[in-house]
């Protein structure tokens, strides 16, 4: 499941599914978006690929939609 935050600019909060394989040797995580969970109004489901890090702290790439740009994740401990 992934999250929105509803601390982000807009105050919105949703949650959907997301699916993937992690590729080992590339350290890359490719993610499809799957069914909404709790869907916001006016908001779509995006795909992300990226790479996590070798002491797996951070999962950083972009998002694959027009709109939007890049992510970096940091595992909170």
């Amino acid at each position: 499941m992934f999250p929105l935050s509803p601390y982000g600019p807009r105050g919105v909060r949703g949650i959907f599914e997301m699916h993937g394989g992690f590729q080992r040797a590339a350290r890359r995580l490719p993610l499809q978006p799957g069914a909404w969970i709790e869907r916001p109004r006016d908001y779509q489901t995006v795909a992300m690929d990226g790479t996590v890090s070798f002491d797996g702290s951070t999962y950083a790439g972009r998002i694959l939609d027009p709109a939007c740009g890049a992510f970096s994740l940091t595992l909170a401990r």
